[in-house]
């Protein structure tokens, strides 16, 4: 079998379907979907029994929840193809992506990809000629496109996967798979084509749940990130200031985390959280570093230079009261 495409399941009722009718009307059909249902509450598990009753390249397994990387993990331990790739329950696949992906051996093939939000579609091309790379070039060219920390845009050949597997409630889960994959990867086929559809709603949607293991997440994934570039070879003045780059949006990303509406955390609490960023020594070095884009980066990027905390906590305090109650408005500052 060619392909295996590994679909973590969690309470995707009013999507699944569509995801599933792009996989099953593939124009190439020596594939194998493998859905894991981890413990949902709607009917989306019910929607994929019937599919796999109908098909019978579709197979469904239904296990307790344990998030999506125990998920994937599953799957993986279940596959039988030449080829692995991810896609999520909420997204979709062009009819021709395992027909594009045929005519190529490399260790991981690699493709654009499509944002769709609902009014808007913005278009994420990699490369503009298809191209087999070793991992040095693949890695700096993916990097640079931030198209490298994600799984679902890959196909990763069975042998380099080896013994890793992805860390589990960990929100850094695919870059820190991806770091360790391509420690085995010796070439990379980068394709011009635009295969993937990335579906996000334009309204702004805000989890509430506090993620107290972020701060951890992310410390292991900049550990993970820069053992790859050693691995690889991937030193000196780009690839410093590419780290500081994704350093700094990692960084940025603590944000939200501690701002998000309802997220349970008082205010002495985020007043906290918030010093952890802005007096930290190594996040003044990296933001030295690199030229950010963004109000709101640009914002961060003040307070970390000069040391501000308190105005740090009253700044973005300010911007995440309009975010959670004037979308609109938020929407215009953040396009800045």
């Amino acid at each position: 079998m060619r392909y295996s495409v590994i679909v973590p399941l969690y309470n995707a009722e009013s999507t699944i379907k569509a995801c599933i009718e792009s996989v099953i009307n593939q124009t190439y059909k020596d594939f194998e979907l493998i859905i894991v249902d981890d413990g949902s509450t709607d009917k989306g598990g019910a929607l994929c029994d019937e599919y796999a009753k109908n098909f019978d390249n579709v197979k469904v397994f239904h296990v307790e929840n344990g998030g999506a990387g125990k998920a994937r993990n599953i799957g993986v331990s279940l596959s039988k193809g030449e080829y692995l790739l991810f896609l999520d329950s909420d997204d979709e696949w062009e009819s021709s992506l395992l027909k594009n992906l045929e005519e190529y051996s490399s260790d991981v093939i690699t493709f654009g990809y499509k944002i769709d939000y609902g009014q808007k579609i913005i278009t994420k091309k990699i490369i503009n000629e298809s191209e087999e790379l070793n991992v040095l070039n693949a890695v700096r060219i993916l990097e640079n496109q931030g198209a490298f920390n994600v799984v679902w845009n890959k196909a990763y050949k069975r042998g380099v996967l080896k013994s890793a597997s992805f860390p589990q409630e960990n929100s850094c889960e695919d870059l820190i798979y991806n770091c360790r994959i391509f420690k085995n990867v010796k070439t990379v086929t980068i394709l011009s084509s635009i295969l993937y559809v990335y579906n996000r709603k334009e309204d702004i949607t805000l989890a509430n749940r506090y993620d107290k293991n972020l701060n951890e997440n992310i410390l292991k994934a900049n550990e993970e990130r820069l053992s790859l570039y050693k691995e690889i070879g991937f030193v000196g003045e780009e690839a410093e200031k590419l780290f500081a780059l994704k350093y700094v949006g990692y960084e940025f990303s603590k944000i939200p985390n501690i701002f998000r509406k309802n997220n349970g955390l008082k205010k002495k609490e985020k007043f906290k959280e918030l010093k952890k960023i802005i007096k930290n020594k190594e996040s003044k070095k990296y933001f030295k570093k690199v030229k950010v884009q963004g109000f709101y980066k640009k914002l961060l990027k003040f307070h970390v230079l000069t040391k501000t905390t308190v105005l740090a906590y009253i700044n973005f305090s300010f911007m995440f009261f309009i975010r959670n109650n004037m979308t609109k408005l938020y929407k215009k500052i953040r396009r800045k």
